[in-house]
């Protein structure tokens, strides 16, 4: 059996997990914690806190994945849902939902990056093969997610792979945003883009 729970990720095991509907196929879905940022230094709320928020709320993905040191804390074990979703987080075989700690404009280490592209993606290829250990293949089935990806409720019910929460049938959210290739991380520094609206991307 695949490991419930990712080897080296710290453990914070939250109520509330949900029933999976294994008719489903297995998939990962991606959030991004959107915090707004300090008006000056463009820095995040500490990750302590955002962590806090999301399980003061009761709304815990599996991880929260820090994509420029790799810090990762697990919140649920593989075998139930998360509940980072407002509907469908019992949908697959396994639902793995991270929520990356990053908001588009953030500054780290004097560079400032507007997608999850942008940044290192320090363990993301390990984040992506114990999803594929529970039958998550490394594919985007509605494509890689884009702020303007579209929903289609009929490739969600029959294909599994990774979706964006924009992705998700019934979702409002726009998150979260150009992702990296599933197998392949980036470190580009961006400056001087425009960031597009964001509206609806709150936690």
């Amino acid at each position: 059996m695949p490991d419930l729970w990712l080897p080296g990720a710290v453990k914070d095991p939250q109520p509330g997990g949900v029933r999976l509907n294994k008719a489903l196929p297995a998939r990962g879905t991606w959030h991004i914690t959107a915090d707004r940022l300090d008006p000056v230094t463009m820095a995040q709320p500490a990750r302590a806190n955002v962590w806090g928020y999301l399980r003061n709320v009761g709304y815990c993905p599996h991880l929260l994945w820090d994509p420029f040191d790799g810090y990762m804390v697990q919140a649920y074990p593989a075998d139930v849902g998360a509940r980072a979703l407002s509907r469908w987080n019992e949908d697959g075989a396994v639902n793995l939902q991270v929520e990356i700690y990053f908001s588009p404009g953030v500054i780290r280490g004097g560079t400032q990056y507007l997608s999850v592209d942008q940044t290192p993606c320090t363990g993301l290829e390990k984040i992506v093969d114990w999803m594929e250990s529970w039958g998550v293949p490394p594919v985007w089935p509605l494509g890689s997610p884009t702020w303007e990806s579209t929903q289609d409720a009929d490739v969600w019910n029959a294909r599994a792979g990774h979706y964006g929460h924009i992705q998700v049938p019934g979702e409002s959210h726009r998150d979260p945003g150009p992702m990296p290739g599933l197998r392949a991380a980036v470190a580009e520094a961006a400056t001087g883009l425009l960031i597009p609206e964001l509206g609806g991307l709150s936690v």
